[in-house]
């Protein structure tokens, strides 16, 4: 009987080995296609994500431009600031030196002229001890100080003041 089954032994055989062979070409025909699916979303993702990274790059990017514009608009305005205070403190400065000059009197009588033209005649003018005057009259005052002087001129210079730190 071995001997009478051993023709369809073999033609078992050989129709699993067929079978078997068919099986693994399905395999290998389906792992290449989920390879290169895989492959293909690999290249897609990574596509994206460079996108994604040059987008926020670019928005980093400006971000820092932002940043630093405003920094250097800041040290830009600090130093302007300084220099305008720089020019007030050396303007009372100069002016209180005009105490120690000859004409010094004669600028006093103008400014005790200028107290008494805005304030009428009964105002009572009194000298500042940092020089010029100060006025009162009735409840009104007017500071013709040498050190109010100098701030006004500087004030008074408005927005031409910006000649200083302009190129």
């Amino acid at each position: 009987m071995a001997a009478a089954l051993a023709p369809v032994r073999e033609a078992l055989l050989a129709r699993a080995q067929g079978e078997r062979a068919r099986v693994l070409e399905a395999v290998d025909e389906q792992t290449a296609a989920v390879t290169a699916a895989a492959e293909q979303e690999a290249a897609s993702l990574l596509a994206q994500a460079r996108e994604q990274g040059s987008a926020d790059a670019a928005l980093v990017a400006a971000a820092e431009e932002s940043r630093a514009r405003r920094e250097s608009r800041a040290l830009v305005l600090g130093a302007q600031h300084d220099a305008y205070e720089e020019l007030r403190r050396r303007s009372v400065e100069a002016v209180g030196r005009l105490r120690d000059d000859p004409a010094y009197p004669q600028l006093q009588d103008r400014l005790r002229q200028e107290a008494i033209a805005q304030l009428g005649p009964a105002a009572e003018v009194v000298e500042d001890p940092a020089g010029g005057v100060v006025a009162v009259a009735g409840g009104r005052s007017v500071d013709l100080s040498l050190p109010v002087v100098a701030l006004r001129a500087v004030d008074a210079l408005g927005d031409r003041v910006t000649t200083l730190w302009e190129p």
